[in-house]
């Protein structure tokens, strides 16, 4: 599939499985706070509380040695 062909695919806003040759490496990411455009650090809830164990470590809560 050709670059233009992948743009036209993205602006029909369907949903399309396209099967692929090789196998490709996927990164899922997930932040609950960035930096906006004026430097503003901004902080979103952790809907699926994925940063909790990361906070209890920070807060002196959690014993990491057993």
């Amino acid at each position: 599939m050709e670059a233009e062909e992948i743009s036209k695919a993205i602006d029909t806003g369907e949903t399309r499985q396209v099967d692929v040759a090789r196998r490709l490496r996927v990164s899922i990411l997930y932040f609950t706070s960035f930096v906006d455009e004026d430097g503003t650090i901004e902080f979103r809830d952790d809907i699926y509380a994925a940063t909790s164990g990361l906070r209890a470590v920070l807060q002196g809560g959690c014993d990491r040695h057993g």
